[in-house]
């Protein structure tokens, strides 16, 4: 899939955002808690996670943010199932592999860490690198955006293994000016929500497809949920900000 990548506001944040070119084809997501298909959109990275699994967080997170087939993206943030967020936790690691998930995109990083030599020029880049082929679970629920305005409109699906990233891989985005240290917003109330956990049943989660055809991610796993109220993801827990830097972003309009 051939994407543009920007350095820039993110719904009032700065951050790290590959889109897909317009016109272009695009990847289609649909199963486990999802009702009908919805297009990919968009990629763009958190450091730290904004998201904490048994109260764990991770030094980087991918959200790949996907819009309800046929919407624009007004449409898509006026209703409750506009759009489905991916988000796949990055774990350092040293040794054989630890570089292949973003090997192709580091080469861009030095035209992103300096914003004066951004380069917008498309590059096809295999998305399919993001997700782990090993069988795993992933924890599902509806929230809001972590970027102002935070509306409510999106299907989160919070993949529960990460991926594996190099320390200087690592070191790229936290040279990138964000505006600060850290670009997440800080771990919220559960507010009596019900967050739900997959059963790993699947051969693989992902497997490499041409661009613009049908991924049925989660069709295999779309019998198998169950809550996970106690357990699992932070998405919600009351982690004090001192634990996580004092960076931690809040969700409020940025002026």
């Amino acid at each position: 899939m051939t994407l543009l990548h920007d350095v820039g506001l993110i719904e009032g944040f700065m951050g790290l955002k590959w889109s897909g070119v317009a016109g272009g084809p695009a990847p289609i997501l649909s199963g486990g808690p999802l009702r009908g298909n919805y297009t990919f959109l968009q990629f763009h990275f958190h450091w730290l996670s904004e998201h904490a699994i048994d109260g764990m967080k991770y030094p980087l997170e991918v959200h790949m943010v996907h819009i309800k087939t046929g919407l624009s993206l007004d449409e898509a943030l006026a209703r409750a199932d506009g759009l489905a967020v991916i988000g796949v936790f990055f774990m350092m690691h040293r040794g054989y592999g630890s570089d292949r998930a973003l090997e192709e995109i580091i080469p861009m990083m030095p035209y992103i860490v300096d914003s004066s030599q951004n380069n917008t020029e498309p590059r096809r880049i295999d998305i399919t690198r993001l997700l782990s082929n090993e069988p795993q679970s992933y924890y599902t629920y509806h929230g809001s955006l972590t970027t102002p305005m935070c509306q409510e409109v999106v299907t989160w699906i919070v993949m529960d293994k990460p991926i594996f990233i190099s320390p200087d891989q690592y070191a790229l985005f936290t040279k990138t000016d964000v505006g600060g240290d850290y670009n997440y917003r800080s771990l919220q109330p559960r507010n009596n929500r019900v967050v739900y956990r997959s059963i790993a049943s699947c051969a693989s989660i992902m497997a490499p497809t041409i661009p613009g055809t049908l991924i049925s991610l989660f069709s295999c796993l779309s019998s198998s949920l169950a809550a996970g109220v106690n357990k699992g993801v932070g998405a919600f827990l009351n982690i004090k900000r001192k634990i996580f830097g004092s960076s931690a972003k809040n969700c409020v309009k940025a002026k």
